[in-house]
């Protein structure tokens, strides 16, 4: 869905017989047939019924009915909930419970759908006039989206050759599907170069020049501390492209990565499944030190950037319609545990992130993330994120991982969080612009001169971090458009006990119905909309407040007015879908919003100078927040006492099925130990081992190494991981690492 050639994927499958498509190779293809079954009447097929382009075939040997009945499933390519499915219930033929349909040449058929038990695995067919069967699928218990590629014109049917399979949507296309050209991801390492040049599908001992590209797994194998890779076109991958922990730019020497306008890293290759800790990212920094300038990432089955080293650089870089977060700032394992380990210092740069959205759930792809587990100082400075599923930013923590470091966001917008470009509001979203926390976990974070406006829910939220948080210079806009009256433009009062946090200069407005905004804390030279919501406030300075017991000053006054559309030079936002990264971006990649939401001059609210101001190349370049000196500290942390050996072991961060481990060995000398992996669950007999796993690694000296094992489908509730010298020899070389499963976390 998420392609820039896929975004019409959702109108697509809301149509039926559109007119003929024009492509920019110039040649014009038949229109699309499309069957939601969701779309079809409640009831038994008893003849043979035509939808659009697709006949389906009743039952004509006496048994069960082919019927229509409710039943909710979701689509595993573009996240759709499907509210109908189609029983095909028995065994089919031509004549015979199946679904006919008339191809107008060469095309592809798309199926959603699955077996009607889940204990069997059914096969579909796809035969013609002929009766030959031209293509066949296996359709398990689980929603699955199966292809068949028709040969020619004609006529075809689609039924099952061993008893039902459900029907959620088909759909028959003549666009040619997309042939891609994988990059080679085994690089070779050579000697250190200071300049290499890349292009896509280059080989993998190529020579680095413009005239002989090398393949950019190598270029990163290759570049030396100071030195530039160069990028041109347009890359597709079929799995992550990972820059190692170990592979480091050093202070004034950064590794960067120079891309030409239109370069694009597309991941459209990668597989996606609902079981989410198997997808893979994009492109994944563990090392530090590196800048990459930009670069757009497109379709990865997980992130599209994902930063977890130190004093890294993404500066003009473009997260596009990826199946999770954009960007985002976290550990590369649950096993890096020392908070001096997390991500920090790291700076985001004029980038922008949009249209990311997770088929699984519809409610974890956010524009920007710096959640569960990054370190102090990183940095989000003009960045823009908008029609995300979820939020704009997501700050969220969790006491698993306990609180994260500091944040900066300066010069930000987050606008129409929780639904993508087709318009439409994603169910599950959470759909804030800056969501700032969660778990009632304190964390300090600074914001200014950022806007939020025409988010699903709240414009900016604690989430219930208590704080500190600081709001200097922000505007929020007519947010809370699918929030009801609960959600507001500023929501800083969640934690009734804790929450401390300070608003100056900030500006409230809706001219739509919108709940109350809420502070505890400081709010200085700031207006709002107030409990009685029916009020603008303005607020001095007012300190250890709580919304709901000092209200301020009634607007309008003497001095100043009321808040409506006159205190702005425009409130006319962006088309649905226009390009914002284009529109609202100076030459040097500042922000240029022109008029929109900028107060008017002349205004009393100008004068005071209150709201936000990203016009022509106004920017906030605030005086640096105060250094922690008590840095928060993880729920983990590592042994005091250095053994020769170290196993770690806990949930993924964003997976708990997925057990990350790491083994350190601290002495001179290499090994290849034997770990165990078993698992547990408790009866009343006592602990029952219900799954378990060997691995021999070879690891060297003073080294480490890390890997992940998938438990997906094993009931368990402890875990043991245990290491030993050999599988000849079981002498435990570490301590035993044991983890219980944590209970989820309400994140909203």
């Amino acid at each position: 869905m998420k392609t820039k050639f896929k975004i019409t994927a959702l109108l697509l499958i809301a149509s039926l017989m559109l007119s003929p498509f024009v492509y920019s190779e110039g040649e014009t293809y038949p229109p699309d047939s499309v069957m939601n079954v969701s779309d079809l009447p409640v009831g038994d097929i008893v003849s043979d019924t035509e939808f659009g382009n697709f006949t389906i075939i009743s039952a004509t040997d006496g048994l069960t009915a082919v019927t229509v009945d409710s039943n909710s499933k979701q689509s595993p390519v573009t996240g759709i909930k499907y509210s109908k499915r189609l029983k095909l219930a028995g065994t089919g033929s031509t004549l015979n419970r199946a679904v006919k349909f008339t191809a107008a040449g060469p095309a592809t058929l798309f199926i959603e759908g699955c077996s009607a038990n889940k204990n069997e695995t059914r096969t579909g067919v796809v035969v013609n006039a002929e009766g030959e069967t031209i293509g066949e699928n296996s359709f398990s218990s689980g929603m699955e989206n199966k292809q068949y590629d028709i040969p020619a014109a004609g006529d075809y049917w689609f039924y099952s050759l061993n008893s039902g399979i459900n029907i959620y949507y088909i759909r028959l296309t003549y666009e040619p599907q997309p042939v891609y050209n994988f990059e080679d991801m085994d690089g070779i390492v050579t000697e250190p170069m200071d300049v290499i040049y890349t292009a896509p599908m280059a080989p993998a001992d190529g020579a680095g020049t413009e005239a002989e590209p090398m393949s950019i797994a190598s270029a990163l194998l290759n570049i030396a501390p100071g030195g530039t890779i160069y990028c041109s076109g347009r890359y597709e991958f079929e799995k992550c492209l990972l820059i190692d922990a170990a592979n480091c730019g050093e202070p004034e020497k950064e590794k960067r990565i120079e891309c030409s306008e239109g370069t694009v890293f597309d991941f459209s290759g990668e597989p996606y499944s609902n079981d989410v800790g198997t997808n893979q990212r994009g492109v994944q920094i563990n090392g530090s030190y590196w800048h990459i300038k930009g670069l757009e990432v497109c379709m990865a089955a997980d992130n599209g950037f994902f930063i977890a080293g130190k004093h890294n650089t993404l500066e003009l870089c473009v997260a596009n319609a990826n199946r999770d977060s954009g960007i985002q700032i976290s550990r590369r394992a649950a096993t890096v545990s020392s908070y001096d380990e997390w991500p920090s210092d790291n700076l985001i740069l004029n980038c922008t992130s949009y249209n990311n959205f997770d088929p699984a759930t519809g409610e974890n792809a956010d524009g920007f993330a710096a959640k569960l587990t990054c370190g102090d100082n990183n940095v989000f400075d003009g960045c823009i994120a908008y029609n995300n599923c979820d939020d704009g930013w997501d700050c969220f923590t969790k006491s698993a991982t306990g609180p994260i470091g500091t944040l900066v966001l300066r010069n930000c917008i987050a606008f129409r969080s929780g639904q993508t470009t087709d318009g439409k509001f994603t169910d599950n979203s959470d759909g804030n612009g800056f969501k700032m926390g969660g778990s009632k976990i304190a964390a300090t974070h600074y914001l200014y001169n950022c806007i939020a406006f025409e988010n699903k829910n709240h414009g900016f939220t604690d989430n219930s971090n208590p704080g500190p948080i600081y709001l200097t210079n922000c505007t929020a806009y007519n947010n809370a458009l699918d929030g009801g009256s609960n959600k507001s433009n500023f929501d800083f009062a969640r934690d009734k006990e804790r929450s401390n946090n300070t608003l100056i200069n900030c500006l409230s407005y809706a001219p739509n119905a919108i709940g109350a905004d809420k502070f505890i804390g400081s709010v200085k030279n700031s207006v709002l909309y107030s409990k009685d919501k029916k009020n603008y406030y303005y607020f001095d300075d007012l300190n250890n407040v709580s919304w709901d017991s000092k209200p301020g000053t009634v607007l309008p006054t003497e001095e100043i007015s009321s808040v409506d559309d006159s205190v702005f030079v425009s409130v006319e936002s962006p088309e649905l879908g226009a390009d914002v990264h284009t529109l609202w971006r100076n030459a040097d990649g500042s922000i240029n919003m022109g008029g929109f939401l900028k107060v008017a001059d002349g205004t009393a609210y100008k004068q005071m100078g209150i709201g936000a101001d990203l016009s022509d190349y106004s920017t906030a370049v605030p005086t640096a927040p105060p250094v922690q000196t008590n840095p928060p500290q993880p729920t983990q942390t590592p042994d005091t006492d250095i053994p020769d050996y170290i196993i770690y072991a806990a949930p993924d961060d964003f997976n708990e099925s997925v057990i990350d481990i790491r083994l350190e060995n601290n002495t001179e000398t290499a090994a290849s130990p034997c770990i165990m992996l078993a698992a547990y669950t408790d009866t009343e007999a006592g602990s029952l081992l219900t799954s378990y796993a060997f691995f021999e690694r070879g690891i060297g000296a003073g080294s480490y190494d890390e890997f992940s094992y998938d438990l997906s489908g094993v009931d368990y509730n402890k875990v043991k991981v245990m290491v030993w010298d050999s599988t000849d020899r079981l002498t435990p070389l570490a301590n035993c690492a044991v983890i219980t499963p944590a209970e989820p976390e309400e994140n909203n």
